[in-house]
This record gives C-alpha cells, sequence and structure tokens, in this order.
C-alpha cells in the first residue's frame, strides 16, 4: 500500500511540474482519428496534443488485470458474471447486459470528448489545482452519480 501512494503521491508531484492533466479519453479520439479520420480537421488538433495518454491506458489495463490476480485473487478468467443488483432490475440476459455497458461506455466517452477530456481528467487536474470550476464539476458529477443510480436501480425503502 505504501507503494501504490508513493506512485499517486509522484504522479500528483510529476502532474504539477510537468504543466500534464490526468485522464485518457484521448487515446480513443487519436486511435480513430488514425485509423478512420487522419484528414478531419478534429484528429489534427488531437495529434498535435497526444503525449502520455496511451501509456496511462494501457497502465491502467495491466494494473486492473493484475491487481484481479494477485492481489483482490477476484479474478473471474472472463466468466460472464452479471452482478446481482442489475439481476434485480433488469434480468440476466446478457445481451442486455452487453448493451447497457457498452452504450454507457460509449455514451461516457462520447461526452467527454464533447467536454474537451474526460471526468476523471477535470476532477483529478481541476481539484489538484484548486480550480473552482474542477470543484464545481466534482460536485456534479457526484450529483448526477447518485440521481443515475436511484433512477437505474429505483431502491424503494
Amino acid at each position: 500500500m505504501v507503494t501504490v501512494a508513493g506512485i499517486v503521491a509522484l504522479t500528483v508531484v510529476l502532474e504539477m511540474f510537468l504543466h500534464q492533466i490526468f485522464g485518457e479519453s484521448t487515446t480513443d479520439s487519436w486511435i480513430a482519428g488514425q485509423l478512420f479520420m487522419p484528414s478531419f480537421k478534429y484528429s489534427q488538433i488531437v495529434f498535435k496534443g497526444i503525449g502520455w495518454e496511451p501509456f496511462s491506458d494501457i497502465g491502467t489495463l495491466m494494473g486492473a488485470f493484475f491487481s484481479a490476480i494477485f492481489l483482490t485473487r477476484r479474478f473471474t478468467a472472463f466468466r460472464n458474471i452479471i452482478p446481482p443488483s442489475w439481476v434485480e432490475r433488469f434480468g440476466d440476459n446478457q445481451a442486455i447486459r452487453f448493451l447497457g455497458s457498452f452504450g454507457g461506455a460509449y455514451l461516457m466517452l462520447f461526452g467527454a470528448r464533447m467536454a474537451g477530456g474526460c471526468a476523471s481528467g477535470h476532477i483529478l487536474s481541476g481539484d489538484l489545482q484548486m480550480s473552482l470550476s474542477g470543484l464545481e464539476f466534482t460536485v456534479a458529477v457526484i450529483a448526477s452519480m447518485l440521481i443515475t443510480a436511484k433512477i437505474v436501480y429505483n431502491k424503494r425503502g
């Protein structure tokens, strides 16, 4: 745990000195631009601004995989496991679960790119800089999260 805290602290300090922001959604725009729209004006802007984000995405994926195997020992070996809260609300149909997960992820990514960056980037970078807009955005995200959870899972009582 101390090692993880040290890495996070080092990342925060480097972020401030290197004037880099946290966030990972730029990688998706970069890949889509490289593969499908290399001459598109927005792609050209992304190509100029891409930096460490692809490495961060790879590190996030590898970190999640290794922690599932070595730390939590809860790696599910890619078995189709549907959370009980989802089953209660929407049933155990795997196709509906896939569409719900994929659709939600797509909407998050689309919103992130429309906003010029992902929510984690705005929250982490904005809060580190103590910017009022970052703090307001954090409160708005948390409130939206709670309202959405209430609507989607609709727990009564």
